[in-house]
């Protein structure tokens, strides 16, 4: 007994809970949004640019390393090379009688 008349009275403190009016504008307002036509926005073109200038940069780098480093691998073997021939024509023996 006690149990449904706490249940009825929670029920009939719901029923004086009146519903709220929407405002008249909102609809308009929310077609319209959807209605616009896509635009692509500039900072999402300048974010890309970006990441296109930070990979080319990357690029442009690794390529110069690989440049410089074959460049020095080069002259280290071709000065390996001279020193070692010259070794071989220095080649001289001084015999003191």
């Amino acid at each position: 007994m006690k149990k449904e008349d706490w249940i009825n009275s929670i029920l009939d403190s719901a029923s004086e809970i009146e519903a709220v009016e929407a405002n008249p504008y909102l609809f308009n307002k929310i077609t319209s949004r959807i209605n616009q036509p896509k635009t692509i926005s500039k900072p999402m073109v300048k974010y890309n640019v970006g990441w296109a200038v930070a990979i080319s940069l990357v690029v442009a780098l690794n390529v110069s390393s690989l440049v410089i480093y074959k460049t020095k691998i080069h002259k280290q073997t071709e000065s390996a090379s001279i020193e070692a021939l010259s070794n071989e024509m220095i080649s001289t023996t001084n015999y003191n009688y």
